[in-house]
């Protein structure tokens, strides 16, 4: 699992604190070539983070995330 971060984003933190707190194993990253860069877009189309990379399957919204 693979998660797409900014550490001065507000939702990237929401995200890493659910993690950390259900003891999930996951790799942070900051995105391929910066958030609005073509390489990230593939993965993410809407290129903001974070985003949640697992098995093949990209999840981009927070909350969802969270869950």
């Amino acid at each position: 699992m693979k998660l797409f971060n900014s550490m001065l984003s507000p939702y990237s933190s929401r995200v890493r604190i659910a993690l950390y707190a259900k003891n999930v194993p996951c790799e942070i990253v900051t995105a391929p070539g910066g958030t609005g860069s073509a390489e990230f877009k593939a993965l993410n189309p809407i290129g903001k983070v974070p985003a949640l990379e697992d098995a093949g399957a990209v999840i981009i919204e927070s909350e969802v995330i969270c869950e």
